[in-house]
């Protein structure tokens, strides 16, 4: 299907459910736009097509039927809108006049757009007063589209309204197409709009053809001329064998007479979808007729420049030949008892002309055909301009769809190492100016035995650097659920704040709750050195700092103050797995909910250890995010290393040391980005993200 199809579809989502409904749509159907959007004048296959509507009708929860349905009367509305209004609202005064015209339009716009795969439709008379609609397509399940489209049509063009029922569906009775009835719910209307023959619809026109003589003595104009002035008609009788047909035509069959030679074995009948004898060619004589010519009947002769071999030369046959294609309109001749077919060429273009053996002589100056093909000579270029301009335009969709995810990517990042405020600053080139926060409470943490740790030649540095990747995984997780600011890593030591950039009232509380979770955390991670659980410090005080940008080559987000020294002198007077509290810090705890004991180490101002009281309310930790971690599993965001290298020959590890280093694997194409902060992961969400974690560690 062209995409004109697809963008009814967006249209039709997008105006009634939103644009991210659309691309949810586009996504869960697994569509490769690239952030761009279907052309219109671009052909896509018929799975993809029915996939999307499938899809869109699963994330809407739209029946199927009643989807398809409503997709037909916007299809209409849509189509209206693409500048199509004129043309439809003058298809024909009544509805059976409408179908059969729009037949005639498909078949126009299968000339203008290669491979397009319309529908046929064609109408006849049920005894019950219904009009019944004969729908031929190749495509299955698409009924309720022309349900939804046939309704609308009469709504807004013949401004009626119908009843659509199917009362015959394609493969039933080995039926080759589906039948629907149409009946009128405005009994009263005395003019129906559903194009009914009648005793009443002979015209003046029609009346006034008894007078004319139907002697043949009398008559002005003889064959010879009819047929010149006729060079594509032909003449046949009831039993379909040709009278008479025009110059051109016997030309290009390169006969002399077209005598006793039966129209249906010349021609396939390829509009409308009926039985190619005389009978039903009658019922349906106000239709468009469009005829091609069978396999080998245009003889070599006639080929043009292809020279086609053929059955009349006698060459061995390599393709099935040049085939003439007739667009015209049946003329029962009551006199002969005859049809008097009169027929165009139906080309594309100029080259389609001459590969049917054919030239603009052989054309009427009267024909329409000349303009036509004129017209669509000077347009082609026209319309290859238009899709260039429509990929050029999808293609810049993309390329502004790419450039809004890399801007995404690279403000996360400047905000995982600034303030947004100040990276927004940075982003224009302002200053950015140091500011004065009176009251912040600030956290230190230092690992036990960090030092010795790394000067054990039995551990692979690597396995430190994992460790610590981890250990500060779990960390910036919890500073996004307890919403506090982190500073900086500096080896073994991390600092956060709380009440800065944004104050807040409760900036105490928040980095105690910070506290208690590191704790936590910590025992999930192991030594690489006797695999027994990290020791920290944690050292709190609240005060007054100064906070702004240092440097402008790497820029860091710094504190200053003597807040900032006494903080770190806590964290140094604690004890390994304690909390050392400042009495300035205690002041905005709630007493009720936390146990105080006086820290008897020496420390620039009176500290305290705390621990949460049994009666205080449960805050959500770090164990109840990563119970389904392994706590042997180091995790981190790096691939397992391979054996560190000394000399060349790789270091074999006691068992009383580190783990054994990871074979060699093939890391090709394996790429691991690493994310600072995750201040925006909601809490349900992070034990995902910390089994990703592991995952990309086991990988």
């Amino acid at each position: 299907m062209y995409g004109f199809i697809h963008c009814c579809l967006a249209d039709m989502v997008i105006g009634g459910f939103g644009e991210e409904k659309w691309r949810e749509i586009i996504e869960k159907a697994g569509v490769q736009l690239e952030g761009g959007s279907y052309l219109i004048h671009k052909i896509y296959t018929d799975a993809e097509t029915l996939k999307l509507v499938g899809t869109a009708c699963e994330v809407l929860g739209l029946d199927l039927n009643a989807a398809l349905e409503g997709f037909g009367a916007h299809f209409f509305h849509y189509t209206v809108q693409s500048g199509y209004d004129q043309i439809l609202r003058v298809l024909g005064r009544n509805l059976q006049d409408f179908l059969c015209n729009l037949d005639a339009l498909h078949d126009h716009l299968a000339n203008i757009y290669p491979g397009m795969e319309a529908p046929s439709f064609r109408c006849t008379e049920a005894e019950d007063g219904a009009l019944l609609l004969h729908y031929y397509t190749k495509r299955s399940g698409l009924e309720s589209i022309v349900i939804g489209l046939v309704k609308t049509i009469c709504t807004d063009v013949l401004h009626t309204t119908v009843t659509v029922k199917i009362v015959a569906k394609k493969g039933e009775n080995d039926s080759d197409h589906t039948i629907f009835a149409i009946y009128e719910d405005n009994e009263q209307n005395t003019t129906s709009k559903l194009g009914l023959l009648t005793a009443e619809s002979v015209t003046n026109s029609d009346m006034n053809a008894n007078y004319l003589t139907n002697d043949i003595e009398n008559n002005p104009m003889n064959v010879m001329s009819f047929c010149k002035a006729f060079p594509f008609h032909i003449l046949f009788d009831e039993d379909l064998t040709i009278i008479q047909a025009g110059v051109a035509i016997l030309r290009v069959l390169n006969k002399q007479s077209a005598s006793k030679i039966k129209f249906n074995e010349l021609f396939n009948l390829l509009r409308p979808k009926l039985n190619l004898s005389f009978a039903p060619i009658l019922a349906q004589i106000n239709t468009v007729f469009v005829v091609e010519t069978k396999d080998g009947i245009i003889p070599c002769g006639a080929c043009g420049p292809t020279r086609t071999s053929c059955s009349t030369c006698g060459k061995p046959s390599k393709g099935k030949g040049p085939k003439i294609r007739l667009k015209g309109q049946m003329v029962h001749v009551p006199e002969s008892k005859a049809l008097l077919f009169l027929c165009s060429p139906r080309v594309a273009d100029l080259d389609a002309l001459r590969a049917q053996g054919l030239y603009l002589s052989d054309l009427p100056l009267h024909d329409a055909t000349r303009d036509l093909i004129f017209m669509t000579h000077t347009r082609s270029a026209e319309r290859e301009l238009v899709e260039q301009l429509e990929e050029t335009s999808n293609n810049l969709k993309k390329m502004e769809a790419c450039l809004i995810d890399d801007k995404k990517k690279t403000d996360d990042l400047l905000h995982s190492i600034l303030p947004p405020n100040v990276a927004e600053k940075l982003r224009v080139n302002q200053a950015v100016e140091a500011e004065n926060y009176k009251l912040v409470t600030i956290l230190f943490s230092d690992i036990v035995g960090f030092t010795a740790l790394c000067s054990n030649d039995q551990v692979v540095p690597m396995d430190i650097v994992r460790m610590l990747n981890r250990l500060y995984t779990y960390f910036d997780l919890l500073s996004g659920v307890n919403e506090v600011y982190k500073v900086e890593t500096i080896g073994d030591a991390y600092m956060v704040v709380g009440g800065l950039p944004t104050p807040c009232e409760n900036h105490a509380e928040r980095v105690l709750n910070m506290a208690f979770g590191m704790m936590e955390a910590s025992i999930k991670v192991l030594s690489p050195a006797d695999k027994m659980p990290l020791k920290i410090r944690i050292g709190i005080h609240s005060g007054p700092v100064m906070a702004g940008v240092v440097g402008k080559k790497m820029p860091r987000y710094c504190l200053f103050g003597g807040t900032v020294g006494i903080a770190n002198k806590a964290e140094s007077g604690s004890v390994p797995g304690f909390i050392n509290v400042s009495i300035e810090t205690r002041k905005y705890l709630k007493e009720s909910d936390y146990k105080f004991e006086p820290n008897s180490n020496p420390t620039p101002v009176p500290c305290f250890f705390v621990s949460r009281s049994p009666t205080s309310p449960r805050k959500p930790s770090i164990l109840d995010i990563i119970t389904s971690v392994p706590p042997h599993s180091y995790g981190g965001l790096f691939l397992s290393p391979m054996s560190t290298p000394r000399g060349g020959t790789p270091v074999r590890q006691s068992p009383s040391s580190s783990p054994p280093s990871t074979p060699p694997r093939q890391r090709t194409k394996k790429v691991i980005q690493m994310c600072a902060t995750v201040d925006d992961f909601p809490v349900e969400d992070i034990a995902a993200n910390l089994n990703i974690v592991d995952a990309l560690q086991d990988s």
